[in-house]
């Protein structure tokens, strides 16, 4: 009797292998990323559809416990999902998984996309007093911005910067002038007139990346900041 039962399991077990493989085998493949966009308080990911899948898992990297958690599950042909309540200035990891459902209601899921890097977009920063010039430069100053970086380290990821703009008054336009990365909060600027007025302006970035490409993520403008250049020389 004891023969016969293990048997009978055995069998059982070699036909939920079988199924399950029938299953994984109509998962053709894993998700290629599509876009990726975003505003201050959210994330959209889109991702192209897998032949066979029943639906999709997002995954998110958690820092704090260095693993994947599951964010949410999208059923049916849907293939994108906005992800909401999120902090400005912040950059994720992402990766999706397909699933289909098997004869015996069993969930195969198929391989796991490559990673996603998507970041919020930041808030504004201000250009403050600190802005100083001489004859022919200006040394430009703003406050630092609170950055969030919830990538894994092995990604090693630079999660922002910042845009400096001056204003062109013959092309009435502004001209990026500029790009700080990471914590900087100044930049010395040149070639300017002296005794003139210009106006700057700075913009916050953060950067998002999936398919080999790197996106940056401009936040929206600080105040402008009108300074005077100086008829002498010194050391702004």
């Amino acid at each position: 009797m004891k023969g016969l039962i293990f048997v009978k399991k055995l069998i059982s077990g070699l036909l939920a292998l079988t199924i399950a493989a029938s299953g994984s085998a109509m998962v053709a493949g894993a998700a290629d990323w599509r876009n990726v966009d975003s505003d201050t308080s959210s994330i959209t990911l889109k991702w192209n559809a897998v032949s066979g899948a029943d639906g999709y898992r997002v995954y998110r990297w958690d820092k704090k416990d260095d693993k994947y958690v599951t964010v949410k599950t999208v059923s049916g042909q849907k293939t994108f999902l906005k992800i909401t309540g999120l902090k400005a200035g912040s950059t994720y990891k992402y990766v999706v998984k397909p699933y289909h459902y098997t004869s015996t209601s069993h969930t195969v899921f198929g391989s796991k996309s490559s990673a996603v890097i998507a970041s919020t977009k930041p808030a504004a920063t201000k250009v403050n007093s600190k802005t100083r010039s001489s004859a022919k430069a200006v040394r430009v100053f703003w406050n630092k911005y609170g950055f969030t970086n919830n990538v894994d380290k092995q990604s090693n990821y630079k999660y922002g910067g910042y845009h400096v703009f001056v204003y062109d008054n013959k092309a009435d336009e502004w001209v990026r002038v500029a790009c700080v990365s990471g914590g900087r909060t100044n930049v010395r600027v040149t070639g300017f007139k002296k005794n003139t007025k210009y106006s700057f302006k700075v913009k916050p970035f953060t950067m998002s990346g999936y398919n080999g490409d790197k996106y940056e993520n401009e936040g929206d403008d600080s105040n402008v900041y009108t300074i005077k250049t100086k008829n002498y020389w010194c050391n702004c």
